[in-house]
């Protein structure tokens, strides 16, 4: 087994068991952009081995935290635990190497599209074991929330249902490929961004030039969303849209095992929508 894959391996072992041994989030008003106050709606943890600048602030805001404690240039897994409890993945690296001083100091992250609520980031020491978590609250959310009847039709591609709060699974399917062709893909959020996708260019259409998938929302804020899968050959794209509601219940459609992982980077395994760690 290749290096990578059994570092990967590692990885998804560690984020489950330093995910089970957080403290749970339990209320601090900090300065977002513009230096507007945020009220956070319950006290977040003390982070450990780091600290995080703003320490809220609404969808969109720039968050810039500096973590130590780790051996010197030590590579470090890094992810974030969203406030519905699944994973975020970053889109650039799985892992980065500390400072000579066992630091990772400014390192920088966007939070376009992410759901209210606390969150936290999470570097692990992969030699040393030491784990650094800094927590951070997303203050307020997108309350432009179209109705069903409003939503753009699918273009290429069929999905169900086309509405859920955070969490749902969408089963979609992709058409108009080249046979057997591979595909990247990104999601819009509602204000417009276009947000990087974890595995770029993994997916594989079948055949009859399809991707049947299902597509993950764990993390995203309210709102009208598209997921754009475009073809690496042929240039064609398929696109559905959908629309995440305010969370008000569990999610409300769980896909058929025969499908696979699902297109979001919250899952610890599959493809989807990361964060975009820069240090």
């Amino acid at each position: 087994m290749r290096k990578s894959a059994l570092l990967a391996l590692y990885l998804l072992l560690v984020i489950g068991m330093v995910a089970a041994a957080l403290p749970a989030v339990a209320g601090a008003a900090a300065p977002g952009p513009g230096g507007q106050a945020y009220q956070a709606e319950a006290a977040l943890p003390p982070s450990i081995s780091g600290v995080v600048a703003p320490t809220a602030g609404p969808s969109g805001t720039i968050f810039n935290a500096t973590v130590t404690g780790f051996s010197a240039n030590e590579q470090v897994g890094v992810w974030w635990n969203a406030p519905d409890g699944t994973i975020i993945r970053s889109v650039n690296e799985e892992t980065r190497s500390v400072d000579g001083n066992g630091r990772l100091i400014g390192a920088t992250w966007s939070t376009t599209g992410d759901m209210p609520g606390i969150w936290s980031l999470v570097v692990h020491g992969i030699t040393s074991g030491h784990t650094a978590v800094v927590y951070y609250e997303i203050s307020s959310a997108n309350t432009n929330v179209p109705a069903a009847s409003d939503i753009p039709a699918p273009v290429n591609a069929t999905i169900g249902p086309n509405t859920g709060v955070a969490g749902t699974l969408f089963k979609t399917s992709f058409s108009g490929f080249k046979p057997g062709e591979p595909v990247g893909y990104w999601f819009n959020s509602p204000e417009g961004v276009a947000l990087e996708a974890v595995n770029q260019g993994v997916n594989w259409v079948n055949d009859d030039g399809v991707l049947d998938n299902v597509t993950g929302s764990s993390g995203m804020e309210p709102g009208l969303w598209s997921c754009v899968v475009q073809g690496i050959i042929s240039g064609h794209q398929a696109i559905v849209y959908f629309v995440i509601t305010p969370s008000s219940g569990p999610p409300a459609f769980i896909p058929d095992p025969i499908f696979p992982e699902p297109m979001a980077a919250h899952h610890t395994a599959g493809n989807g929508r990361g964060h975009n760690l820069q240090s």
